[in-house]
């Protein structure tokens, strides 16, 4: 029987990959509005825009090696959780030095979609589901970038 509840791990997974592929994208539509309410120039907003991309870069190798030491269930939880923290320090920065710190953390955290991968591959009962998944999380990145 195919299990059709939210508890299903690889929804949950698919969540978890949509929410950091908003968050690399969430915010390309306000950075020009950075430029008037901080009074900042352009190649820095160019730099806010490239934080969060720059620190999961970084971060990837770690949280993978973290994810095997302590679970990967654990480390996507985490990874969410500073994500929300990261969205809403940027939300609620009173100068770009805070954008900078939400972008920062939300990037760190955000790493984790190769462990996301790494579950949904784990996961898969073939390599036509596989496929299928990674299918998916091309077409969740597609949707990001509109969202």
């Amino acid at each position: 029987m195919h299990q059709k509840n939210l508890t299903n791990p690889k929804r949950a997974i698919l969540l978890t990959i949509a929410l950091d592929l908003i968050g690399l994208t969430i915010i390309f539509p306000i950075l020009p509005s950075f430029i008037d309410r901080f009074g900042i120039s352009y190649l820095m907003t160019g730099m806010i825009g490239a934080t969060y991309a720059l620190c999961s870069f970084i971060s990837a190798p770690y949280l993978g090696r973290l994810s095997d030491r302590f679970g990967r269930r654990n480390l996507l939880f985490l990874s969410v959780l500073g994500s929300a923290i990261g969205w809403i320090i940027t939300a609620f920065a009173p100068n770009v030095w805070w954008v900078f710190i939400g972008r920062i953390i939300d990037g760190i955290t955000a790493g984790n979609i190769t462990i996301a991968q790494a579950v949904l591959s784990d996961i898969s009962k073939d390599g036509k589901e596989r496929a299928k998944y990674y299918g998916i999380f091309g077409m969740m990145f597609g949707m990001a970038m509109v969202v």
